[in-house]
């Protein structure tokens, strides 16, 4: 690029002066306040004088800021005043060039001041990206949540935040490499144009992508913008990346139970379900003796669990109906005393731990019990001539409370 201060045929030695030269400096806080509030480096120019012409003297300055202003003073003395003189400035390839005065007189005054500000090129990126459903729109979020293997459909929506209209565009994606490939469209300032690319996802990403604009003259502005898509099979907000159990929407790492089954404890015994044989039962994590919902107890201290009364008592009256069966027989008869020392036993049990039994609902095993004790004694009188009428009838008591009975 090439700076034009005072394009001239100027020299800085031209005796009898001797005191001239040529000067640079940089200023964090540039003095010159004209150009901006910036840094600055100035170039400056002292007891210069026009080749050829009379001995003059006269000092000029070129100040360039870090905010892309270029500042030009002019002391008096410069005897032309810019009639044969070119001040402006050009780009490298001189293809683009800005004069401010070429051989004009009275253009370049005494005591002037020129200043080139740089008309701003700028374009802002939104990359935005959602599932695909064949339309060529935009999303307006910049991350989408997605299951393995589905098509999402990312959009590069550009604005031109400059004072320049831009021409031509080129948009490359690091993920999906060149996506617009220098394609021509006129571009406002203020407005927008988009494009649109579709790709397959099969793991979590975040990519960004870069607009070039270009002027036709050939300056450039881009912009930059990222967009995420995560993948997310159980659609638990996790990606799968860091999702220990990709399938499960309840859990991100197995727990003690594993995926797919919850570490829940329904019966609040500190016994998670997966791992508590009675999930219902607070008061058991495993069956024991008396299964889930009964507790293995002794109430009445006989050295047999309660639940195992029920059992035991059917099988007690199933030898007392036996033996019942066996009163006053022709063979194999038994001994009255033998039936009812049996008896004794069943009743004995009754009211003792009646309430450990488990019968049919509505029972009344005391009643029962009391029926039984009645019928089988008066069985036991053998030869009373109601006997086999008596017989009859304590076994079908024995048999009645036998059937309620639930073992």
């Amino acid at each position: 690029n090439s700076i034009y201060v005072l394009w001239d045929d100027l020299i800085l030695e031209n005796p009898p002066l001797t005191g001239r030269g040529g000067y640079v400096q940089s200023f964090e806080n540039c003095p010159l306040s004209a150009g901006g509030s910036s840094a600055c480096v100035i170039f400056q120019w002292e007891n210069a004088d026009i080749s050829g012409g009379a001995v003059s003297s006269f000092d000029f300055q070129v100040a360039l800021y870090s905010n892309g202003n270029i500042l030009m003073n002019y002391a008096p003395g410069n005897p032309d005043a810019g009639q044969f003189s070119t001040t402006g400035i050009e780009n490298g390839a001189a293809s683009i060039g800005l004069t401010h005065a070429c051989n004009t007189f009275s253009s370049i005054p005494a005591s002037s001041s020129v200043l080139f500000t740089p008309i701003p090129l700028g374009i802002s990126l939104n990359k935005t990206v959602a599932l695909d459903t064949g339309s060529n729109l935009c999303s307006t979020e910049d991350s989408v949540a997605i299951i393995p293997g589905q098509l999402v459909r990312y959009c590069y929506k550009a604005t031109n935040t400059g004072f320049i209209p831009l021409d031509t565009h080129e948009v490359i994606d690091e993920q999906l490499g060149i996506v617009v490939a220098e394609t021509p469209e006129l571009l406002i300032p203020g407005a927008s144009i988009f494009y649109t690319a579709t790709t397959t996802i099969s793991s979590s990403i975040t990519s960004s992508a870069t607009w070039t604009a270009r002027t036709l003259g050939a300056l450039s502005t881009f912009g930059t913008d990222s967009a995420t898509v995560i993948v997310d099979s159980d659609g638990d907000g996790a990606p799968d990346e860091g999702d220990l159990c990709p399938s499960d929407p309840n859990k991100v790492t197995a727990g003690q139970c594993g995926c797919g089954t919850a570490d829940s404890d329904s019966d609040g015994d500190a016994f998670l379900d997966c791992l508590d044989q009675c999930p219902a039962d607070s008061n058991k994590s495993a069956p024991l003796v008396c299964g889930c919902g009964t507790q293995d107890l002794d109430l009445n201290v006989n050295g047999v669990i309660d639940c195992q009364l029920t059992p035991d008592l059917k099988a007690q009256l199933k030898r007392l109906l036996t033996q019942v069966g066996k009163l006053g027989a022709a063979k194999n008869s038994i001994k009255p005393s033998k039936v009812k020392k049996t008896l004794v036993g069943v009743v004995n049990q009754i009211n003792l731990s009646g309430g450990a039994l488990t019968v049919t609902a509505n029972t009344d095993v005391a009643a029962l019990s009391l029926s039984l004790d009645k019928a089988v004694r008066k069985a036991l009188k053998v030869k009373n001539e109601n006997f086999a009428k008596n017989k009859k009838k304590a076994r079908s008591r024995v048999k009645a409370l036998i059937k309620v009975l639930v073992v």
